[in-house]
């Protein structure tokens, strides 16, 4: 995490330490002979000159805090209607558990609160609805938790390919898939049982879809 406020306070990063520059121990160490295999020439990784630079400081870095990737994060809480008081960070890893995590008021620091856990497979979006959070997974499941209880109240099937986004409003879930495929769902109140409704698909069954969504009238 980093402090926006303190951005042009902090001392300005060295490029020349940046990993893009940096000489891997391993698959750049000398071979046989003393000789090293010349690094392709590429500015695709290469830190940009445009824009300014920031560097997040070793102490506001959490190792390890998914046993693999870290695919999703949101923030939670800070208002009526919300299963957190307190402002709150959720995070879904490719060891398929959904963390949540506290944050420091002063310096933003997080501190594991709950661990998640419903099979092996990665979480890769997550969206809240009140006290219900949704967890898009690999393998097409969406997972249903109750942040009251901190329970699994449900799984639903969104087909066979990934589950990479997702969005809610005005009674329906919206899920993106991998093989490019928007199924859109009611949920029949009270419960969380969600009917499907409408399945959009795109064009090109190998692309990725993405989503945002925003509460309007219509």
């Amino acid at each position: 995490w980093y402090n926006l406020s303190d951005k042009d306070n902090r001392p300005t990063p060295d490029l020349a330490r940046h990993p893009f520059n940096r000489n891997h121990r391993f698959f750049e160490s000398s071979g046989p002979g003393g000789t090293r295999t010349p690094r392709p020439a590429s500015t695709t990784d290469a830190p940009s000159g445009e824009g300014q630079h920031l560097e997040i400081d070793k102490k506001d870095i959490v190792q390890y805090a998914h046993n693999g990737y870290t695919y999703c994060m949101l923030l939670a809480g800070g208002s009526e209607g919300n299963a957190f008081e307190h402002e709150t960070l959720i995070s879904g890893g490719g060891d398929g558990t959904v963390k949540i995590w506290s944050l420091d008021e002063v310096d933003g620091a997080i501190s594991e609160l709950k661990t998640l856990e419903s099979g092996d497979d990665s979480v890769l979006a997550l969206v809240l609805d009140d006290t219900l959070l949704y967890s898009g997974r690999l393998g097409g499941d969406i997972n249903v938790w109750d942040l009251e209880t901190y329970q699994l109240v449900r799984r639903i099937e969104s087909g066979t390919a990934d589950v990479l986004t997702l969005c809610v409003g005005h009674g329906s879930l919206f899920s993106g898939n991998a093989d490019g495929v928007v199924n859109v769902r009611e949920k029949l109140p009270p419960s969380t049982i969600w009917t499907l409704v409408d399945c959009y698909s795109n064009s090109h069954p190998d692309t990725s879809a993405c989503m945002n969504g925003v509460h309007t009238s219509t």
